[in-house]
């Protein structure tokens, strides 16, 4: 659930797909801080990972193959694939489950 405060990155492809805009216009409805990243341009992976581990989202948006993928550069960059403070297991599928399995969370207060 999203609560006023939380974090949102968005890393989608702000263009003519609307679903980038929506959560954008959404998040902000909601009170929530967005992060609209973007993806999709040569090099963005990485600087998603340095941004990722520099703010912790409490929220991505994004495929969940693109969040496994993340996780993948972030282990070969950071040695670990901690990037947002979500919380593992509430994935909905089979891909999102591995991406909470690659992701070893460290919870804040």
């Amino acid at each position: 659930m999203i609560r006023p405060g939380d974090t949102i990155f968005i890393a989608s492809v702000f263009s003519l797909y609307m679903g980038s805009w929506g959560t954008l216009i959404g998040s902000e409805r909601l009170g929530a801080k967005s992060f609209p990243f973007g993806a999709g341009a040569p090099g963005m992976s990485a600087r998603a990972v340095h941004w990722l581990h520099q703010i912790k989202p409490t929220a991505f948006y994004g495929t969940p193959s693109y969040a496994l993928h993340l996780a993948e550069v972030a282990r070969g960059l950071l040695g670990h694939a901690s990037l947002c403070q979500w919380t593992p297991g509430k994935a909905s599928s089979d891909l999102g489950r591995r991406v909470d399995l690659h992701h070893r969370p460290q919870h804040y207060q």
